[in-house]
């Protein structure tokens, strides 16, 4: 559990909500990016996230670098129903009943690159 707790430590995001999982009332706490990108994983300790391949390839890089002890495990790619391709990772949370965990930025931006492409293509005034 100390290694999950390390890894734990250093994610730098959180967005917490609400889903039904499995059919039940299930408190699902998304840890990392947008809302709507997450889903439960197909086995116990698992998540799916929306692929993205720049974000694939690090993780593949990261699965061999010194960094490995840091970030949740990659698992692969999964197809889900609908078609759609999503990277599965080690959920770091599957063992804690009532995990508390600290919002911390890093960079000069907090969104994506396609966010960024819509915006140039609907430039509008930010205040």
């Amino acid at each position: 559990q100390s290694e999950r707790w390390r890894k734990l430590r250093n994610i730098v995001q959180w967005t917490p909500f609400f889903q039904t999982y499995k059919k039940q009332r299930y408190p699902w706490i998304q840890l990392a990016g947008h809302q709507g990108n997450f889903k439960a994983g197909p086995d116990q300790g698992t998540i799916l996230k929306k692929l993205c391949p720049q974000e694939e390839r690090c993780f593949k890089i990261l699965m061999k670098d010194v960094l490995r002890p840091f970030v949740p495990e990659y698992k692969g790619q999964v197809t889900c129903e609908d078609g759609e391709l999503y990277l599965q990772l080690q959920d770091l949370l599957s063992d804690f009943d009532s995990p508390c965990v600290m919002d911390c930025k890093i960079g000069v931006r907090t969104y994506l690159e396609e966010e960024l492409a819509k915006a140039k293509e609907k430039t509008k005034l930010r205040k």
